[in-house]
């Protein structure tokens, strides 16, 4: 049987709820021995955190949709 992992995350554009300080190190020492094969992600930009999230966890590829502004 395969085994095909799989996550959802809301990273909050990468700033801890808690305090608003960037906590990208922090998810992505939580995810990466997960060693999942998706990874879904709400709450995001496309820019350098967005690349260095993929790039430390081995995420080559992905697919980034821009969200409807009427509901942010």
């Amino acid at each position: 049987m395969s085994t095909f992992r799989l996550a959802t995350i809301n990273v909050h554009l990468f700033n801890s709820p808690k305090n608003g300080k960037n906590n990208i190190n922090d998810l992505i020492s939580i995810l990466k021995p997960l060693n999942l094969d998706l990874i879904t992600v709400q709450e995001i930009n496309n820019n350098d955190k967005w690349k260095t999230f993929c790039q430390h966890l081995s995420l080559p590829n992905f697919i980034y949709g821009q969200g409807d502004k009427a509901y942010l």
